[in-house]
């Protein structure tokens, strides 16, 4: 487009201003919602891909007998852990069990914390922690160690170092006192569970019975949501359903009638099964979103395009007086597209300028 050409647009822009305002207006909103369910989506598609190879990562689950129906839980019993650690597909097992709700106490100030977890020491060769104090291959090792998030270590502690400091717990009716061994990054929203503590798993093992309680040696018990990362995990499903079948009894498979697995990055869209460890989205709400950013974009474009044309009617005497003085179909061309570019460019800014101001408000 010459100058002169886009000089006369922006004078024919500003003598329909009527027509413009409402293009651009129009065009915006369209543009800014579908920029809104975009972003929503692509939050949605991203939950735990934050980790490395998170592709390689899997939860174990099982498919009980309750009250005669079949029924699908995100929780295993304890051993299985262990019969997984065995298996030469698997590269990195970790159990991870929460209390519910947790009291906490430092100082004579009282907390009532949800987001409190247990997890084996090998929690770092399945899943990523960005560690800020303590030594990763060692803060989860021994009982009554506690790693905590950079927001919670503010919490509780201000600005002085949170390494080693005892915070005094109620849990199972019992008191202990948690040593903090590591201060991490938190979790991204997108990741389908968040946890402000993380308790080594040799600190639950006591508080429950022991090494023999059933919570720890039935195979059935379902008590922790277990995972995994493995290359081969048609090899590992394979070998779990043989494991199945030799060390659980036949009055257990009563209840205990199935394994099987979720790939990480699909847990927060397609799993909502009983006892999630926090709550799930709906991969089938995603594709609506979608169908819907694709119907607003396109209302938007129809209302430009029957606005255009209707004022593509009210300048066709312009149109002849230019053929008359000589213009040509190049010359006229030009002109319009123009306009049209101009006015799309504008939306285009204003509705990012929405999307993002929406966004942060959203937020």
């Amino acid at each position: 487009m010459t100058l002169h050409s886009l000089k006369i647009a922006l004078r024919s822009l500003w003598k329909y201003r009527f027509f413009s305002t409402i293009n651009i207006i129009g065009l915006s909103l369209g543009i800014a919602a579908c920029l809104l369910i975009l972003m929503h989506v692509r939050t949605e598609l991203s939950y735990d891909k934050f980790h490395d190879t998170p592709e390689e990562i899997y939860r174990v689950g099982m498919v009980a007998q309750v009250q005669d129906e079949l029924t699908s839980y995100p929780v295993i019993g304890y051993p299985w852990g262990d019969y997984l650690k065995e298996l030469p597909q698997v590269q990195g097992v970790v159990r991870i069990f929460t209390p519910g709700n947790v009291f906490l106490e430092y100082k004579d100030e009282r907390f009532e914390e949800e987001n409190f977890f247990y997890a084996d020491s090998t929690y770092i060769s399945v899943f990523s922690l960005d560690f800020i104090a303590g030594t990763p291959a060692t803060s989860l090792q021994g009982p009554n160690q506690v790693v905590i998030t950079e927001p919670t270590a503010k919490k509780y502690f201000g600005n002085s170092d949170a390494l080693g400091k005892i915070i005094q717990a109620e849990i199972n009716g019992q008191q202990v006192d948690l040593q903090v061994s590591g201060v991490v990054k938190a979790y991204p929203k997108t990741s389908h569970f968040q946890f402000d503590f993380l308790a080594s798993m040799s600190t639950l093992v006591p508080l429950f019975g022991g090494p023999d309680a059933p919570i720890f040696q039935s195979p059935s018990f379902s008590s922790v949501y277990t995972y995994f990362r493995s290359q081969e995990p048609d090899a590992v499903e394979t070998q779990l359903k043989a494991i199945y079948a030799s060390k659980v009894s036949e009055e257990n498979k009563d209840f205990l009638k199935d394994m099987f697995l979720q790939p990480l990055v699909d847990i927060h869209l397609y799993s909502n099964l009983i006892a999630e460890i926090q709550p799930n989205g709906n991969g089938t709400f995603v594709y609506i979103f979608i169908g819907i950013a694709i119907l607003i974009l396109l209302i938007a474009c129809i209302n430009f395009i029957n606005l255009a044309t209707a004022l593509a009617a009210n300048r066709s005497k312009e149109v002849g007086m230019r053929k008359v003085l000589g213009a040509i179909k190049a010359q006229l061309v030009p002109q319009y597209l123009g306009e049209s570019v101009i006015v799309t460019f504008i939306s285009l800014v204003l509705a990012i300028g929405l999307a993002v101001l929406m966004r942060g408000v959203l937020a």
